[in-house]
């Protein structure tokens, strides 16, 4: 608290104290606490506070003999007086025909520090003002019997300090124009400071003056009677002076009697009535019609007066805001430091940051030229030598940004924030504004080139233009929505950032972007579900049919349905006008599952991958589930299993006859396999080869063969340990009963790296898998004439193929695609 100091007296000496540190508190004296520790209060969010201007200081009198009866603040005196004279403490005293005289406030630098909190809070600024001073004897500032506290003047402004201490919530601070100086301290701890959002008012006080009188003055015109000490207090506030409110008084008066002047006939027929010549003469003979504050005073006659008087007072204000905001246009620039920024405006006036920026900074000027229009300044994040800012707008009401006052609007952005190194205006800039009073701003853009807005209304989903048209956004009614309007800077035009929520079904949730310009079947983009889960009965199925509503005006093919709660996500899509789930994965029993389908007839192909799991584990149809057989047996055309190394036994009994492809490990143990399926083995000591396995015709023993291929990551795999590690492998199934491997001498092979490219080639095995000589690997490019080598490569492509004549040249292996995984490495060729 800025406290007072008033000097100590030594009667015997008649010497005073000339220094603050002499000085006593006149606040302790007038009954005030003054507490060293900071004062902390717990205020509602949003609350509007006002600052004091009181600066700290001290006083120092003369003490005149014969000043008794001339001294205005007696009493105050004497309270200072019984103050300190109980406790010992040598005060002048008033006695006699002494009293203190010739009163003379020293101030000194104040600084006022608030601590935030994570609230959001406005802070404005009490007014400066003169000294009063008191006629007569060089009485300066004694009034009334009271100690005036000293507000600053525009000489002092520069003594006096606000330090802002961010605590990670929002700050709206409104500036003076005087030198008063703004430091603004964001948190120390990066996250809180990233939280904060500081908004700096930089309106010139001219212009909140001019603002608040027009409010004023049209409140004084919709009332219907007022008393004459009340009227003057509403000038008073207006911001007219004592003499200027004289002049009123006395136009005032002058209006009154030239009303009560009567012609000789009005006078004639006045007379016949009892007292009635004698009230006109009462009425014309007062000096002052008006010296009662309680009077009546008639409003189109105080109107008209104050009238010319008002208009003055707002071309003055108008002429210096305009100035005023000019400069401070002209000169707003963010400055680092030392240990900090600097946002300098006009008049070598600063707003200080001390150490880094918060996370959310900008400033508001309302327009001098466009009553009700404000610019809005944000700062772009760092990441510059020198931030620069964006522009915006926000209005009142729509009709400040209609018609001549958005064409002014937009002729003054594209002037007045021209210098890119400070300023970055694009072909938009944001605009704020309530479409209606009852409802929350609309936020939108504003097109510079084509002079049009658009602003999509929160509460409900309707895009609204400046031409007077509004959209619906989603074409749909009874539906929940929270949109927002961007721009698009690769389109160049605006969108609705939209997410909707089905009727009856709002844990889902339908998020878009609208773009209204674009022809009517591409509207709709970037369509994504969240928190997809509905019943199996279509018709209550609302996000199914919400989406059906929107695919009309999209031309997404696939949209994306994800639900974090119950581990699915899918993709949606359509054949022709026929909705269908294109894919659909989900987590199950430690199990990975993704369905898909090509369109909305054909059934599904199903991949199953295992989960690492730590306990080996054997794998059989009931693993998919109890009722897997009878409710997917007609609905899937192929499935695929991707077990995981430690699988110890395949059982494939009970499931569909349809191609089954199953990627393990080749030590597992496999029973009951199927017609049609393929199997690709791998091994922990060989990662880079695959055994692709294929059920040949059975032979006359009628037991399923299995055609053998092979799939080489690069040379290495095949070579040296390898070499061994493969016919190890070979030797042991050759002979397998139950799962038995037809190895022939030469086994298809393929590479997937090799240094000319892919290449198909052979595994060369003797006569005799058991010989003990070590094979050897035949690679090279297939040559034109090896019919025969593209009907066992024939195999790894799942079967028989007929060939087309000339075609022999083109036969390539599909690119391999590899999945990896905690002690799996499997390749999949040609699948």
């Amino acid at each position: 608290m800025a406290d007072i100091g008033i000097p100590r007296f030594n009667a015997a000496t008649r010497a005073h104290s000339t220094t603050y540190a002499e000085s006593l508190s006149a606040y302790r004296a007038l009954g005030f606490t003054l507490s060293p520790t900071p004062q902390h209060e717990k205020l509602k969010s949003t609350q509007y506070l006002l600052l004091p201007a009181a600066l700290k200081g001290h006083y120092t009198f003369m003490h005149d003999t014969g000043a008794d009866g001339r001294l205005a603040g007696k009493a105050i005196f004497n309270r200072f007086g019984a103050y300190y004279h109980a406790s010992d403490n040598g005060v002048f005293e008033i006695s006699g025909d002494h009293a203190p005289n010739h009163v003379v406030f020293h101030p000194l630098a104040t600084e006022y520090v608030i601590e935030l909190d994570q609230g959001e809070r406005i802070f404005a600024f009490q007014s400066p003002q003169e000294f009063t001073h008191i006629e007569g004897d060089d009485h300066e500032g004694l009034h009334s019997g009271r100690l005036p506290t000293p507000m600053i003047d525009a000489q002092h402004a520069h003594l006096l300090t606000y330090r802002f201490k961010g605590a990670g919530g929002t700050t709206r601070i409104d500036v003076f124009d005087d030198q008063r100086q703004i430091i603004i301290e964001p948190h120390k701890d990066p996250v809180q400071r990233k939280k904060e959002h500081w908004i700096v008012d930089i309106t010139p006080d001219a212009l909140d003056a001019r603002v608040n009188r027009e409010k004023a003055w049209l409140a004084l015109r919709e009332r219907t009677a007022i008393a004459y000490g009340d009227a003057l207090l509403v000038l008073l506030n207006m911001g007219i002076d004592q003499a200027e409110v004289k002049k009123i008084h006395d136009q005032l008066v002058d209006r009154i009697r030239s009303k009560a002047q009567m012609s000789a006939e009005e006078m004639a027929l006045l007379a016949l009535l009892p007292l009635g010549f004698g009230v006109y003469t009462l009425i014309q003979s007062q000096a002052d019609l008006l010296s009662d504050a309680k009077t009546p005073v008639n409003l189109s006659d105080l109107l008209a007066v104050a009238a010319p008087f008002i208009q003055k007072l707002n071309d003055r204000d108008q002429t210096t805001g305009t100035t005023l905001q000019q400069r401070h246009i002209a000169q707003l620039r963010l400055e680092q430091r030392d240990g900090g920024w600097d946002l300098q405006l006009t008049n070598n006036k600063k707003v200080r940051i001390d150490g880094d920026l918060p996370g959310d900074m900008g400033l508001r000027m309302r327009l001098a030229a466009l009553p009700g229009v404000t610019v809005t300044f944000t700062l772009q994040k760092q990441g510059e030598e020198t931030p620069k800012f964006s522009i915006g707008l926000e209005a009142e009401n729509k009709d400040a940004l209609l018609g001549d006052n958005l064409t002014t609007a937009v002729t003054f952005i594209r002037e007045k924030f021209s210098d890119r190194t400070r300023f970055v205006v694009d072909d938009t800039v944001s605009v704020t504004l309530p479409l209606t009073p009852d409802q929350l701003p609309a936020k939108g853009w504003l097109n510079l080139t084509t002079v049009r807005w658009q602003v999509i209304q929160v509460e409900q989903p309707y895009l609204y233009c400046s031409n007077g048209t509004a959209v619906d956004t989603i074409e749909l009614l009874g539906i929940s929505c929270i949109a927002r309007i961007k721009y698009d800077q690769d389109l160049k035009q605006p969108y609705v950032a939209a997410i909707v929520h089905p009727r009856d079904n709002l844990k889902t949730s339908v998020s878009y972007r609208y773009y209204p310009h674009l022809p009517a079947g591409q509207r709709y983009q970037q369509i994504e579900v969240i928190a997809f889960n509905e019943s199996a009965d279509q018709e209550t199925q609302p996000l199914t049919q919400l989406i059906g509503a929107i695919y009309p005006h999209t031309s997404q093919a696939i949209i994306r349905v994800n639900s974090h709660t119950a581990a699915l996500g899918a993709e949606y899509a359509w054949d022709g006008r026929q909705p269908f789930f294109k894919k659909i994965a989900w987590e199950q029993d430690n199990y990975h599952f993704i369905a898909e389908r090509h369109d909305s007839v054909s059934p599904s192909t199903l991949m199953v991958i295992a989960n690492p799991s730590v306990s080996p584990t054997e794998w059989a149809i009931h693993r998919l589930g109890a009722d897997f057989a009878v409710k997917y047996r007609n609905a899937l055309s192929s499935i695929t299993l991707l077990l995981q190394d430690n699988t110890t036994r395949i059982n494939l009994w009970g499931f569909p006859a349809i191609p089954i492809n199953v990627f393990a490990n080749v030590e597992a143990k496999i029973i009951n396999p199927l017609p049609g399926s393929t199997f690709f083995l791998h091994s922990t000591e060989l990662p880079g080869v695959t055994f692709k396995l294929s059920s040949l015709p059975p032979s006359n023993e009628q037991c399923l063969r299995w055609g053998l291929s092979l799939y080489a990551k690069d040379n290495a795999a095949v070579e040296g340990e390898n070499r061994a590690e493969i016919l190890r492998i070979l030797r042991h199934h050759a002979n397998n009963a139950v799962f038995p491997w037809v190895v022939d001498p030469a086994v298809p092979l393929s590479i997937g790296n090799h240094p000319d490219g892919e290449a198909e080639g052979v595994f060369e095995l003797p006569p005799r898998l058991v010989s003990s000589e070590t094979p050897a690997a035949a690679i090279g490019e297939i040559p034109d004439d090896s019919a025969g080598m593209r009907e066992a490569m024939s195999t790894f492509e799942g079967g028989e193929r007929e060939e087309s004549p000339g075609a022999r040249n083109e036969a390539h292996l599909p690119a391999p695609r590899i999945l990896s995984g905690p002690g799996r490495s499997v390749a999949l060729a040609n699948f």
